[in-house]
Formats: C-alpha cells, structure tokens, sequence
C-alpha cells in the first residue's frame, strides 16, 4: 500500500507479524490493540468501516464500555506514528 521511493509512502505486511514501513523506513505501529485496530483497517481498505463493526471486529462481545474512546485513541495514535508531519486535528491523508 504504497512504495519506499515516495515521499509519505506507506507500505504494510500484514501476514506474520504486522510490520509498518514509512518513506523506506520500519515505524512501530503501537501497542497490542492499536495494531489490532490497524489490522482491522487494513482488511477494510478504501472500504466504509462504521465504527460499531470497527470495535465487533477489536473486541468481539467483550467490548469494554469505553470502546468508543479506545478506537479514537488508537486512532490518534495511528495517525501520529503513519503521518508524523500532519498538523493535529488536520484531516488525514491517508
């Protein structure tokens, strides 16, 4: 999903461990649950992905009461580690 000779270009491996590379470079993608979070995005790629399904697909029935905010975390969290010169709040580039 991308290629190391662009600037800002992403490229994922997603069978085996989950691994990131930004601009030709490995990042770490985050803790346990946000690379959950990401894996989950990946498989819905230019896809609609209501939230709802988003947190069923991270938790299952054992989604904690708080799922709502974890998913905006681990979001914000995505976004630091996949467009690190993105102004906050800025729209994603993605």
């Amino acid at each position: 999903m991308g290629d190391h000779g662009t600037t800002g270009a992403l490229r994922f491996e997603a069978l085996g461990p989950l691994r990131v590379w930004r601009d030709g470079e490995e990042v770490n993608p985050g803790p346990v649950q946000q690379r959950v979070v990401l894996a989950v995005l990946l498989l819905h790629a230019n896809r609609p992905l209501p939230r709802e399904k988003l947190i069923d697909a991270v938790w299952g029935t054992a989604a904690p009461g708080r799922a709502v905010n974890l998913v905006q975390r681990h979001a914000a969290g995505l976004r630091r580690v996949l467009e690190p010169d993105r102004p906050a709040r800025s729209p994603s580039g993605c």
